[in-house]
């Protein structure tokens, strides 16, 4: 047996942290948030086959820090390994910079409150060591470019290069979870091509959670948009806060792309949370699946982060707890519920079954023009404006207007429409019929009285008061 040289020992760890494009920009983009940056950009040119640049305007980097930047586990954020419970930013394991120095070429430019309008450009080798350092005009913030990704891993450049429309959709995928829990901070992706440049996110800095996640999947889902809480020192100092699509057709979609999960305003995969959240929809909307955006906060002692380099995937020591609150949250917002509205408006459509008189067809009187009708059934089209945002729409049955009564004596005088078709038109309104052929009276409807009509709108069982 023999050591491994300290060349292979780090090339052998960079490969772990490392691994493809969207791992690449997230550890930049977790530097520039603990930075307290208010703004990030993100540009790739060539979908990061050319170069990615991450510029922020945080606190930048101190000139004692220069030297030992892109060492291996040099770190600001923790001392000793007990700090772990106590971590509020996302890295601490003080591996990003040097990895991404063993697998790309790296270039820094910095600059401090004290140090700006004048900044530092620093030049860094495959090992993180400062090989080149050059004054350059910077305001405050720290700009990292990366090119060459890959190039010295024939076999990860290569899978890269075949795959990097794949990647770069994870990515996006990656920096849309970043923005949306980031508050007060803009963060924006650009890809720069030969066709030409486009903007993937951007969210801006004064916006509330929704806003950014309206910015990511779309406004025209807003009014689908229900708000998700729960908070219980019972279930264990649980809090859930968020947002998920309603269980209708119009707001799910065909996949789970658009599914955002974070703990401790971290982002990462919790697969039976998220399987607990798709299941419990579909039992709603089985044709769909969620767009979600929820936030668990635990109390930091109770999960481990410090699973994988990319500190992605969590264990949190009461989950069973976790799910419990997550599922009696997701039953407040997803199940059936009733709700009163007040009417402000109504505009009905009455269509009866047609009546005949000496074989010709009499339509009925007081008929409104509307889409809806339903001739077969002799049912109305009740179009309700209420309170709540859109227009609600519903059958019920035609009590509302006065009846018509037809005595033995009379017939009913022919409609407008039809009366033009009649050879001799009667000349008196009523016409007497024979006594030995009596026509029968028709009975009387009911006058129908106030009451509440039910009607199920999407997955929600509304009933209308009409005042």
């Amino acid at each position: 047996m023999q050591a491994i040289d300290a060349a292979t020992v780090h090339r052998l760890c960079a490969g772990q942290v490392i691994v493809d494009l969207a791992t690449s920009v997230k550890e930049l983009l977790e530097n520039s948030l603990d930075a307290q940056a208010t703004h990030v950009e993100v540009k790739l040119k060539d979908s990061g086959l050319t170069s990615i640049t991450i510029t922020d305007n945080g606190h930048g980097i101190d000139t004692s820090s220069f030297s030992t930047l892109c060492r291996k586990h040099w770190t600001s954020k923790i001392s000793r390994f007990e700090d772990l419970e106590h971590v509020s930013t996302f890295g601490f394991r003080g591996e990003a910079l040097s990895s991404l120095c063993s697998v790309a070429q790296v270039t820094i430019t910095t600059a401090t409150r004290d140090s700006a309008p004048m900044g530092t450009e620093l030049e860094y080798n495959m090992s993180g060591e400062l090989t080149k350092q050059t004054q350059v005009a910077r305001e405050r913030g720290t700009t990292v470019r990366l090119t060459q990704l890959f190039a010295k891993w024939p076999v990860r450049h290569q899978d890269l290069k075949k795959n990097i429309r794949r990647e770069y959709l994870r990515l996006v995928s990656l920096v849309e979870q970043y923005a949306i829990i980031s508050d007060n901070v803009r963060v924006s992706l650009i890809n720069q091509t030969r066709t030409g440049t486009t903007t993937h996110v951007r969210t801006v800095v004064q916006s509330d959670r929704l806003t950014r996640l309206l910015s990511v999947i779309g406004a025209s889902l807003r009014p689908h948009m229900a708000r998700i809480q729960h908070e219980s020192t019972q279930d264990g100092d649980v809090k859930i806060d968020g947002y998920i699509s309603q269980p209708i057709p119009e707001a799910g979609r065909s996949g789970s792309d658009k599914q955002y999960l974070s703990v401790n305003n971290r982002p990462c995969d919790v697969p039976h949370i998220k399987r607990l959240i798709n299941e419990t929809y579909r039992a709603y909307c089985p044709a769909k699946y969620p767009v979600f955006a929820i936030s668990i906060t635990l109390n930091a002692q109770t999960i481990d982060v410090n699973l994988t380099p990319d500190k992605r995937t969590i264990l949190i020591r009461h989950e069973a707890v976790v799910l419990d609150a997550l599922r009696k949250a997701l039953g407040r917002v997803l199940e059936p519920e009733e709700s009163v509205f007040s009417v402000n408006r109504v505009q009905t459509q009455i269509v009866a079954p047609s009546e005949t008189v000496g074989g010709s067809p009499v339509q009925p009187q007081n008929v409104a023009p509307e889409h809806g009708d339903n001739a077969e059934t002799g049912k109305r089209t009740v179009t309700v404006e209420t309170s709540v945002p859109g227009v609600i729409r519903c059958f019920a049955d035609d009590r509302t207007e006065p009846s018509r009564k037809r005595t033995a004596n009379s017939v009913p005088e022919p409609h407008p429409v039809h009366s033009k078709k009649l050879k001799d038109p009667p000349a008196q309104p009523t016409v007497s019929a024979p006594r030995t052929r009596p026509t029968p009276a028709l009975p009387t409807q009911p006058t129908a009285s106030k009451k509440l009509q039910t009607m199920v709108i999407g997955n929600c069982r509304n009933r209308i008061q009409n005042d």
